[in-house]
């Protein structure tokens, strides 16, 4: 395969792929940058990946991943050195190619119901080592009850001399019941991070983690939705489509809670911090929402509190997609609580779309078919 090669690209690739025997899967690459100051840089990849069904219930997978510069000068070609499946999350992405090697191995189990997988990745490179485990088990939704439970673990060590350490379980469960006007989301979260001469690196582990010369952070965050909407659940909302037009109205309470213990540089610190938030949303037509928004954060050892609140505008153009607009007149921001609820101050665009083996995108009104 090639994505060409002319005057006008900034980067090209030649390779060839190769599926020698079932499950196996060989892809060697040779790749050419231009968006260097420094000229064209080339480098190869090597990717040799092997999965295996073992029984009806397992699934087994290993992957080995390497990377070398071919230049001679020694000055590093700008590429992306992603690692595919990668347990490193945004750590394992750097907009400097190097050479490294990556080794993975993964396992999954699926039973009638509970699922399990879990993954263990090790990679060796100039910049430094990482290593990193995740592991997960999902319960089915049945009877409209789900429940899931994520454990992830990271070492990394760069180079440069630092160094940390981030481990985080979450719990979480959904009650959705057919028949029912009420629906509960809730996700408890144990975080672990700890880091030493992080500061020149920024975060290890993305851009919301710890830097510093010596921190570490222990945190317990909860989050809690409650939603009503103004018609029963159904069977069609549960299998079709959940973000369908002539969709109900609804009201739903959010409370957040978190408790954290900080340490930088040998002071601690630790406080209990909680969000509450509201929101309603009236549908105008059959493809076009209002709703407003209100939230409070509460330091209660500071004795601070801050407050957000504006109108959203939501729109359903097509079968199962939403797009919502909203500005927030006043805001806040607080990284434990950002997936759950935008509360920063100003406008904001938010999509959101449901992908499965049953989606279809149409602009049929009443039947979303094209």
């Amino acid at each position: 395969f090639s994505d060409g090669d002319s005057s006008n690209t900034r980067a090209s690739r030649v390779g060839v792929q190769l599926t020698p025997w079932a499950g196996g899967l060989v892809t060697s690459t040779l790749n050419e940058s231009r968006a260097s100051g420094y000229g064209p840089r080339r480098y190869s990849q090597l990717g040799v990946s092997q999965a295996a069904n073992l029984s009806e219930q397992w699934r087994l997978d290993l992957g080995l991943d390497a990377s070398h510069a071919l230049d001679e000068d020694g000055l590093t070609p700008e590429v992306n050195t992603s690692t595919g499946n990668s347990a490193f999350g945004q750590s394992s992405v750097t907009s400097i190619s190097e050479d490294f090697v990556a080794l993975s191995a993964g396992a999954a189990w699926r039973g009638d119901v509970w699922a399990w997988r879990g993954r263990l990745e090790s990679r060796r490179a100039d910049s430094g080592e990482r290593l990193g485990l995740s592991s997960g088990f999902l319960r089915q939704a049945q009877a409209g009850v789900a429940f899931s439970s994520t454990l992830e673990a990271y070492r990394n060590d760069t180079e440069q001399g630092a160094s940390g350490d981030l481990a985080s379980l979450d719990l979480s469960w959904a009650w959705r019941p057919l028949d029912s006007h009420w629906s509960i989301l809730n996700r408890l979260e144990f975080r672990y991070e700890s880091v030493e001469n992080a500061t020149a690196d920024g975060g290890l582990f993305g851009f919301d983690s710890l830097a510093a010369d010596n921190a570490r952070s222990r945190r317990v965050v909860n989050n809690f939705a409650l939603n009503r909407v103004s018609r029963p659940w159904s069977g069609e909302d549960r299998t079709g489509n959940l973000f369908q037009r002539y969709q109900r109205s609804q009201v739903s309470l959010y409370y957040g809670a978190k408790y954290v213990q900080d340490n930088f540089d040998g002071v601690e610190y630790d406080g209990y911090t909680d969000l509450l938030g509201v929101e309603a949303r009236y549908d105008l037509n059959g493809w076009m929402d209002l709703g407003l928004q209100a939230s409070a954060l509460n330091s209660w050892d500071a004795g601070t509190h801050r407050y957000s609140f504006g109108p959203q505008l939501g729109f359903s153009p097509v079968r199962d997609g939403w797009i919502t607009l909203g500005w927030n007149l006043q805001g806040f921001r607080d990284r434990d609580f950002e997936a759950a609820r935008y509360t920063a101050q100003g406008p904001y665009l938010q999509l959101r779309f449901k992908f499965d083996q049953n989606t279809r995108f149409g602009f049929d009104g009443e039947t979303g078919e094209d």
